[in-house]
Order: structure tokens, then sequence, then C-alpha cells
């Protein structure tokens, strides 16, 4: 995935806020890489109205705030040697808007903050998982605000890949161990079986269940090992956990203090979101 053959990459940002923090890590990706950037900020639609004129200067210092905000972006990545652009996109979705700009510039990567589309007070990921479903190309999603400012040097160290044994996973742990091996990094792939409702046993019962379970978890393990390409294996680590699978990976990526989380996403509708749930909206 991030081998030299990322030549674009298009970020979502919004100007409407004072720092992006979407901007901040594709910088650091693109810096002494020969990467162009994309930004990319959508507008929605707003309706005419025939008392428009009464807010017409609050529109205008809006608008003028935004280019501001654009300019000072752009020209910080030019002082890092970054060749950069600005698209505007108009539109009520902004999710279609970027998937079709990626397609436009051929993009090679989309980075973009989690709370990307949302305000300040209510802070939601609906963009940003609408793009991570069914993307053009991979999606970074990052944290909208950092405590400290990215590294200059290598971004990515201590990766966490999500594996449930689809098509989708395997790409992403490809994608993951081709990161590790470039980065000289660690790896951790996370699968997560499924168990049944708390109960309580005694006796010989509950030696029996924990004896099944502790076989599900050793066969999980080996098949894990198994699928870790053999050239990255002594990188990455398996770990196979109980439960939630949502919630395990979280719970890896906070205990290796993971630099990203890596996950390949089947296409899915919101229907069959509701109906089957979604590990990566619970990630994200």
């Amino acid at each position: 995935m991030m081998r030299q053959t990322i030549r674009r990459i298009l970020v979502a940002v919004d100007p409407s806020k004072s720092r992006d923090a979407a901007f901040d890590r594709a910088l650091v990706l693109a810096r002494g890489s020969n990467v162009e950037l994309y930004l990319i900020h959508v507008n929605p639609r707003r309706p005419v109205s025939r008392f428009a004129d009464s807010g017409a200067d609050l529109e205008l210092e809006r608008s003028e705030g935004e280019r501001s905000r654009l300019g000072a972006l752009v020209r910080s990545a030019k002082e890092e040697g970054v060749e950069v652009r600005v698209v505007t996109a108009q539109g009520d979705d902004p999710a279609r808007a970027i998937a079709a700009q990626a397609h436009l510039v051929m993009a090679d990567l989309i980075v973009m903050s989690r709370d990307f589309g949302s305000s300040r007070v209510w802070r939601r990921s609906r963009v940003a998982a609408a793009v991570g479903r069914s993307p053009p190309v991979p999606v970074l999603i990052v944290p909208s605000q950092k405590p400290a400012p990215y590294p200059a040097e290598t971004p990515f160290k201590k990766i966490v890949v999500a594996v449930d044994f689809t098509v989708a996973s395997a790409v992403a742990l490809r994608a993951a161990t081709d990161l590790i091996a470039q980065n000289d990094g660690r790896g951790t792939a996370v699968h997560a079986l499924s168990h049944a409702s708390p109960m309580a046993f005694s006796g010989g019962e509950a030696s029996g269940v924990i004896d099944d379970w502790r076989q599900r978890t050793a066969r999980g393990e080996a098949r894990l090992r198994r699928a870790i390409p053999a050239a990255a294996s002594h990188r990455v680590k398996p770990r196979v956990l109980a439960g939630d699978a949502g919630q395990a990976i979280l719970d890896v990526a906070a205990e290796v203090y993971a630099d990203l989380v890596v996950m390949g996403v089947p296409s899915r509708n919101r229907l069959g979101e509701w109906l089957f749930g979604s590990t990566f909206r619970k990630v994200v």
C-alpha cells in the first residue's frame, strides 16, 4: 500500500476549523517523497432565499476566513517542499464528492479526519465511515485531535491488522506487512473468536468448556500464523481473543500503542450494517 506507488494523496480538509489533523498526517507522508497533495473541501449547496442579503456579510466573512485557512495550509506544504493543489466540490453528500474526486485526480490514498463534516459540539464519524465503506482507493482515517505534533520520521512503526480470513482482510494483511517491512516496524494480527453468552459451569462441565475453548483458540492461532506471509512472520505476532471483534481490535491497539490499525472493509450498505453490525464502524 505504502510502497512508492503513492504519488497523489487526496486530503479532505475542513477550512472552517483552525486545525486539520488529516492535513498534518498527509504532510508527514508526502514530505521528501515526491508526492502531490490535493486538498478537497466540500461546500454544501445553500438554498437561495429572498432574505439572503441580510446574511451576505456573514457569508462573505466566513468564505474569506476559509480561504485564508486554506491558503495557510498551502503555504505550509510548499515550505516543506510538497506540491499541493486545492479542489472545491459542491454538494450535500461529502462522502460521494470525496470518492468522486479521488477518481478524477487519480489519487492513490485518501486521508481524512474521523470527525470530518461534523460540528464542534456533535462529533460524528458518519462521513469518514461512509468513505471507508466503499472507497476507490485506501483510506487513512486519523483522530481529529492529536496531543502532540506528528514526528518527522517514519510514521508507522507499530501496526495492528484485523484478520477474519475474508478476501478483504487478506488484502489488508498484505498491505500491513508491506508497511511493516518498509518501515522496519512490528505488527500484531488480531482475530476475534465469537463466544456464547456468559454462563456458569461447574465440575466436569466447566473443565470441558475450558478445554474446548483452548482448542478453538489454538486452532485459530495456528490458522492466523499460516495466513501471515512467511517473510513477515518474525515481525508479526498473532493474537486470538474472545468476544466482540471491534473491541478486541481496539484493546490490542491500546495495549501495543499502535500507530495504525489496518482493516479490509467489505462493501455493505446501511441495511446490511443494521442487520449484521459493522466492526469497521465500531473501530472508527
